[in-house]
């Protein structure tokens, strides 16, 4: 034991057994006059330990000034060796990976192997003694080796023996980082912290029971709150917040295109979501120790009634509820960032879906219906992706954060979908039977989560999908067309008339009837301008 520990263990041992030692003693049967009262007995172990309260008071004094730093510097310490193992280990698992980098053969330059077609796999080859090799079905490199045995496929391999390219090495750290989110914070580390807690708290009461002053004791008792906010500060400063940020920053490097092409890549935000409820199991850890050591014993009145959160505006909050509820409320806005993250990454993958469609580059037309379903790849895709996040985080994260992550999601998803109308779809008149099935489809989806505004602009957009079902192929037709747009225009109750007017350009004919519908709409055509 180092010299300042061994103070820290002395003084309260020292303390406490001199107190023992007094109490057991035997003392002689004297009896004395108070105040002219009638005599009692002398109690000469009360006597005693006042003197020894009296003459060792400085030194407990000093210990409960200087305990909180010890503390604190022992804490410092857990964490700082918490990261430091940490980044070795991370470093580890890097260089593990990078030591799998060979360079490609020339001759696979000659091959017909696309680096872009055969991603799935991200480059995992079957090393060894391999003579023969061939390409599964997945775009996964598969060997046998010269004794016969049974071909292994490169993604199943224990990782001994298998060889990375630089690319897929750089991709294979970053699935490892992704999947290694919701360890970035420790719940056997808070553990460990709060033991350490306990045990100055044990130190500091310990010399409360040996009959010290109103006033040490109040002394004491403030001290055992000050070491409670400067452990969850610094827990806050540097464990949780640096944990989450570095989460966040891994969140926003995730590879899109890496997880699509890659099924066993997993899901970044459920690592998120499992990161977040290790927060919330520690606020409940430290909610418990706070209510078991410090307001149970009387050492801290907590304005924290039950079943109610803390009044931070009454006058007689504490600093230990204010801290607690700082945690909270910093883990409540990682939550909202991260959220904001992977709502970026879903309508990422929404926008892959949409191009790897083809939608966007096209008429939409009925040939675009897989034999297997009324919709499109699009919507069919669209609807996977949102009804497979929806549900991963339903009974994950408290509901009125589930309720805006999905209108946020919604309220992105239409404004994808009236981009997509605006800038880059051509409808026909056979095409527009399979848009409004796909707004049925997607109205349906949206509706059975009960996400309301997204509903009323799919409400809107079947509306307004009408103006791509009438055939304008005389002028009558084109009247009846341009009656719709108006009354479109006034009474879908989400889109002004402009915006009606812009969706009926995206017909595939638009160009033969503008001037009918314009006359019709506005009073006059072009051929009703002259230059004067």
């Amino acid at each position: 034991m180092n010299e300042s520990s061994l103070f820290f263990q002395c003084v309260p041992y020292m303390h406490n057994k001199l107190a023992q030692t007094i109490n057991l003693l035997k003392y002689p049967e004297t009896m004395i006059n108070i105040n002219n009262k009638e005599p009692a007995h002398m109690d000469y172990a009360k006597v005693i330990t006042g003197f020894v309260n009296f003459y060792y008071e400085q030194y407990l004094l000093e210990f409960s000034e200087l305990l909180p730093k010890q503390t604190q510097s022992s804490l410092v310490k857990l964490i700082s060796d918490w990261n430091s193992n940490k980044a070795k280990n991370q470093k580890q698992i890097e260089q593990d990976i990078l030591n799998l980098v060979v360079e490609e053969k020339t001759e696979s330059k000659s091959s017909t192997f696309d680096i872009f077609s055969n991603f799935t796999n991200i480059f995992n080859f079957a090393g060894g003694h391999s003579k023969h090799s061939h390409t599964e079905e997945d775009g996964s490199i598969s060997t046998s080796t010269v004794t016969g045995t049974t071909a292994v496929n490169s993604t199943e391999d224990d990782g001994k023996n298998t060889k990375l390219t630089k690319f897929a090495a750089t991709m294979k750290i970053l699935k490892t980082n992704v999947e290694n989110i919701k360890s970035l914070i420790s719940m056997d580390l808070i553990v460990l912290i709060l033991q350490n807690v306990k045990n100055s708290y044990e130190l500091l009461l310990g010399l409360t029971h040996n009959s010290t002053t109103k006033e040490l004791n109040a002394t004491i008792y403030q001290t055992c709150s000050g070491i409670f906010v400067n452990t969850i500060e610094t827990i806050i400063n540097q464990h949780i917040q640096p944990g989450f940020d570095e989460a966040l920053e891994r969140l926003k490097n995730y590879n899109l295109k890496t997880k699509r092409l890659d099924n066993k890549l997993s899901e970044p935000l459920t690592n998120f979501i499992e990161l977040v409820n290790v927060g919330d199991l520690i606020i409940q850890m430290i909610d418990i120790f706070y209510n078991t050591e410090l307001v149970t014993p009387g050492i801290v009145k907590s304005s924290k009634v039950a079943g109610q959160h803390r009044d931070f505006l009454s006058s007689h909050t504490n600093k230990c509820d204010v801290v607690i509820s700082k945690m909270e409320t910093i883990l409540d806005s990682y939550v909202a960032d991260g959220l904001d993250v992977s709502i970026n990454v879903i309508l990422s993958e929404i926008t892959h879906a949409i191009v790897d469609s083809g939608l966007s580059e096209k008429t939409y037309d009925l040939k675009d219906v897989p034999d297997t379903s009324r919709n499109s790849v699009y919507a069919v895709d669209v609807v996977s992706i949102l009804d497979k996040r929806f549900s991963l985080l339903t009974g994950a994260i408290d509901k009125s954060i589930l309720d805006i992550f999905q209108e946020e999601i919604g309220e992105r998803f239409i404004n994808v979908l009236v981009k997509l109308m605006n800038k880059k779809l051509i409808i026909s008149s056979t095409g527009s039977i399979l848009f409004i099935s796909d707004l049925n489809y997607l109205y349906e989806f949206f509706q059975k989560w009960r996400i309301k505004k997204t509903v009323s602009y799919l409400k809107a957009l079947k509306q307004i999908a009408q103006i791509y079902l009438i055939d304008c192929y005389d002028k009558a037709q084109c009247k009846e067309l341009g009656k719709l747009v108006i009354s479109l225009g006034r009474d879908n109750g989400v889109f002004n008339p402009e915006e009606v007017y812009h969706f009926t350009s995206r017909r595939s004919d638009w160009l033969k009837i503008k001037k009918s519908v314009d006359k019709l709409m506005y009073g006059f055509g072009a051929e009703d301008c002259v230059i004067m």
